[in-house]
């Protein structure tokens, strides 16, 4: 590898041949040397503490290409480390949020972090970078870009390896040691599908609150607002009402797993042992009134039906909501959760982009979400169990999952753990899921933070055979006070020994 003023004359397109990928076509190249970089924004929020980009010198390419006849165009931006800090001889490669795909501002972040510890890394745009699916969802009213939505799934996943590892090869003379996926929401998705699909492009996947089983974790999302029009006459709970309700499930709940922390730590268990019928009439101080109030019986109806999830005109299941303790009022029909399931049923499912919800029934929406799945799980549903593959090249697979979600309910990635574990032996010597109490979809809530660790165990996992037998978080109490606990991997449960400081994670095991 040449040194440092050698790496930064070689950052110009000249440099970076197309590889070879079949279907694809090399549009363009641009490559900058960008110097004495530093992360101008407040940080990643997966960042470990000090870990920041500073002063750094790195060679910023951008390859467009094209699948010839598909009319589309995608990009792919990487950086290459020179120096402050020089080449870790690794890849990594960050996944999406939400219906971005990647290269957007949240992918910056997560690049700058990859760059600050030594990463080359890479992010892409599927194609269609765009905040709603709106500009790209059709090729005409009634017609759905298949096209597109394979690029968003998983084919320029596999074209961005391809391409960030020749890119790679032609900068430093050599190819990486270890490639790594790192993503959450979409990027967690995003890595599932690389398992299941392309399990030799990536040594380890790092996949938090992964959106797998897309058609039906998006269908949902709207299952609040049916549900209020239906059942509710079209009348939302009030916030506050949802707010107590979330915190008295909390409070009732919380030493169901042996002690006292402000979480919920055992949702089965709660679900089953918690009456919320009892709480009709309770008065409570609403915080943004400061005016007392009471919960009504429709606040109680609709926390009952958002923490069991949508179910059909039968009272069958369609799928997951949300866990208890995970917020309430975020599941409302004005929180923004439907923001991301009804361009879905518009543009993907009914294939308008003048669909009007404004009457939709019960019964139009178990057929929606029965239609999303049965046309479109083969392409983007990423429900796959099948990882046996991925486990005979010896690669790793790491999830957490926070079970306060109020975007993408845990119990779905519970389920299709167990669905791997019903087809695959020895499932935790390749893939390991840990539930996080208290935590909101991918960072943030009540409970433990796992974002600043996880990478830095799925690589001791890799590179040393370390087997993450607990993950470590960093917990914050309701006092403010910050102090630090293990998780177990599911099913096993984090226990406190009954005797030790629970301010030390030696005081918790695993069973």
């Amino acid at each position: 590898m040449a040194g440092s003023a050698g790496l930064v004359s070689l950052c110009s397109a000249a440099t970076f041949p197309f590889p070879d990928l079949p279907g694809a076509r090399l549009e363009s190249v641009v490559a900058t040397p960008i110097y004495n970089f530093t992360d101008p924004s407040p940080g990643s929020p997966f960042a470990p503490p000090g870990v920041r980009v500073e002063n750094a010198t790195f060679c910023n390419v951008t390859v467009s290409y094209t699948h010839p006849g598909q009319n589309d165009l995608i990009n792919v931006r990487a950086f290459l480390p020179v120096a402050s800090p020089v080449w870790n001889h690794r890849f990594q490669a960050v996944g999406g949020g939400g219906w971005s795909p990647g290269l957007d501002a949240n992918s910056d972040l997560e690049m700058f972090l990859a760059l600050a510890e030594g990463y080359a890394s890479i992010t892409t745009d599927g194609g269609g970078n765009t905040p709603l699916p709106d500009s790209w969802a059709l090729v005409s009213e009634g017609n759905v870009d298949l096209y597109q939505l394979q690029n968003f799934a998983s084919v320029t996943l596999r074209d961005e390896a391809v391409i960030g590892k020749s890119l790679i090869q032609s900068f430093y003379g050599e190819g990486p040691s270890y490639s790594y996926w790192y993503g959450c929401s979409q990027g967690g998705r995003q890595g599932y599908m690389l398992a299941q699909r392309y399990p030799d492009l990536y040594d380890g996947i790092s996949a938090a609150a992964p959106a797998i089983y897309l058609p039906a974790m998006l269908g949902s999302m709207y299952w609040s607002t049916v549900f209020i029009n239906t059942y509710l006459d079209g009348i939302e709970p009030d916030r506050c009402e949802l707010d107590e309700v979330t915190a008295r499930a909390i409070d009732f709940c919380d030493a169901l797993d042996g002690f006292e922390d402000g979480l919920i730590a055992d949702d089965e268990a709660c679900l089953k042992a918690f009456d919320p019928q009892s709480l009709v009439g309770s008065p409570f101080l609403c915080a943004s009134t400061n005016q007392t109030a009471t919960i009504s019986q429709e606040a109680i109806t609709f926390a009952k039906a958002v923490w069991e999830g949508p179910r059909d005109t039968d009272g069958s299941f369609l799928w997951y909501g949300p866990s208890i303790g995970a917020p309430l009022a975020d599941s409302t029909r004005d929180s923004g959760t439907s923001g991301l399931g009804a361009p879905w049923l518009q543009y993907f499912v009914e294939k308008s982009s003048t669909y009007d919800f404004s009457n939709l029934t019960l019964e139009e929406y178990q057929w929606q979400m029965h239609r999303g799945a049965a046309e479109f799980d083969s392409i983007v549903g990423t429900g796959d169990p099948d990882l046996r593959e991925f486990q005979r090249q010896g690669k790793k697979l790491l999830t957490y999952h926070g079970m306060a979600d109020e975007l993408i309910p845990e119990k779905g990635t519970r389920h299709y753990y167990n669905a791997v574990k019903g087809i695959t032996r020895d499932v935790d010597d390749f893939y390991r899921l840990f539930e996080i109490p208290g935590t909101s979809h991918c960072v943030g809530g009540t409970g433990g933070q796992p974002a600043t660790s996880v990478f830095d165990t799925l690589r001791k996992w890799v590179e040393n055979g370390t087997v993450p037998d607990t993950l470590p978080i960093t917990f914050t109490d309701s006092n403010g006070g910050s102090f630090e606990r293990v998780v177990c991997p599911y099913p096993q449960k984090t226990l406190w020994d009954g005797v030790g400081d629970r301010d030390d994670p030696s005081s918790f095991y695993c069973a």
